[in-house]
């Protein structure tokens, strides 16, 4: 049985041995560490050609999920896998930051390998960032161009057919010119500027 096996084995084994989770909140916060060792395992088995056809890409991609929810061992072997450039372009900033996730999680083989790195740790890779969204409030979800009075009604058509050209938010853009201009074509800021 190759290293891995084994580790993957006692992995398991404790996973299973656990004393019974107790609760619903529990059981889903197990279920979940279940569903994260599996991943890892399965990346490993693709990493390394284990009983499935090796593939470096996929390992990385299963590995990248678990680490995305907070796996030490998945922070590890992704680590290890921008360190040594199998299946991404090598990276050691990535590597170094990966690594000091799983060292500060106890992963001991994380914790021996940072003091190799020379690397600033600050670099996640593009799988692990999350996309950068705002919560929609009422406010947002509101159109502000269908509130306008009137006589308003063409600036707000103009700034919604200008702005995206500028790849300006149009709502943000109909804001600047409600609070610098007032709408006033003609309007001078403090510094005689024209809007």
């Amino acid at each position: 049985m190759s290293r891995i096996r084994r580790s993957l084995a006692c992995v398991a084994l404790t996973a299973s041995c656990a004393a019974p989770a107790v609760g619903a909140e529990t059981d889903a916060a197990s279920a979940g560490t279940r569903r994260f060792t599996e991943l890892v395992a399965r990346a490993i088995a693709y990493e390394h050609g284990e009983g499935v056809p090796k593939n470096s890409a996929l390992a990385a991609q299963l590995y990248c999920e678990a680490a995305r929810n907070g796996d030490a061992e998945a922070h590890f072997g992704l680590g290890w896998m921008y360190a040594n450039g199998r299946g991404v372009a090598r990276d050691d900033r990535i590597a170094a930051t990966l690594f000091v996730l799983a060292a500060a999680q106890g992963h001991v083989h994380a914790q021996r390998l940072l003091g190799y790195f020379t690397s600033a740790a600050d670099r996640l890779p593009e799988c692990m960032r999350l996309p950068v969204t705002r919560p929609a409030s009422a406010q947002e979800t509101a159109d502000p161009f269908a509130e306008l009075p009137p006589r308003l009604k063409p600036f707000a058509d103009l700034v919604r057919e200008l702005a995206p050209e500028y790849e300006i938010d149009p709502v943000l853009a109909l804001a600047i010119v409600a609070v610098e201009s007032r709408f006033q074509p003609r309007a001078l800021s403090p510094k005689g500027r024209a809007a």
